[in-house]
């Protein structure tokens, strides 16, 4: 009796499945320039709605967009709002400060290579 038909991958794995591999490395090599800042309840500050970056990749700039709801439509005062703005920004800088760490481990392990082979050169003395 054959029950692989009927075993159904976990729902991560399904859904990692579906994603693109390259969607989090394409955004991943922007560094946004500006000091990370939060929207506040009841403060109107649309300059939050974007995000200038630098594209390491390319060397120019890019600027991110709010998208998860139309702009007009925000209520300062509104709590969920807010937080789906926050949650943005904060997904942004988490995934340049994951590809900073990850360019600082590269040229750690690079370095460490040349020191090594380096030392491998030397002649006994």
């Amino acid at each position: 009796m054959d029950t692989s038909s009927s075993v159904r991958r976990p729902t991560a794995a399904r859904r990692a499945a579906k994603k693109p591999a390259n969607r989090v490395v394409s955004k991943s090599r922007l560094i946004p320039r500006l000091e990370r800042k939060s929207a506040k309840l009841g403060e109107k500050d649309d300059s939050l709605l974007r995000m200038l970056c630098d594209d390491t990749e390319s060397g120019g700039q890019k600027e991110l967009h709010f998208r998860n709801m139309v702009h007009s439509q925000i209520d300062w005062d509104n709590a969920l709002h807010i937080n789906k703005i926050n949650n943005w920004r904060n997904q942004v800088s988490s995934l340049t400060h994951m590809f900073t760490h990850l360019l600082i481990l590269a040229q750690d392990i690079w370095t460490c290579r040349f020191e090594v082979q380096g030392r491998q050169h030397v002649a006994p003395g």
